[in-house]
């Protein structure tokens, strides 16, 4: 899940690069992303 928002990401940046909109929603989605891949290894590490 956390690699289709990096590829939409990724997309929009470079893409979409002329407009600033879309380049502020392409770094949230790479936040989300980031966040949900962390969010994941600090749950493997808690219930470990």
């Amino acid at each position: 899940m956390k690699i289709i928002f990096l590829f939409i990401s990724m997309f929009m940046l470079f893409f979409k690069w002329h407009r600033f909109i879309f380049i502020l929603i392409s770094l949230e989605f790479l936040m989300l992303s980031l966040f949900l891949s962390l969010s994941t290894a600090l749950s493997e590490m808690m219930f470990f």
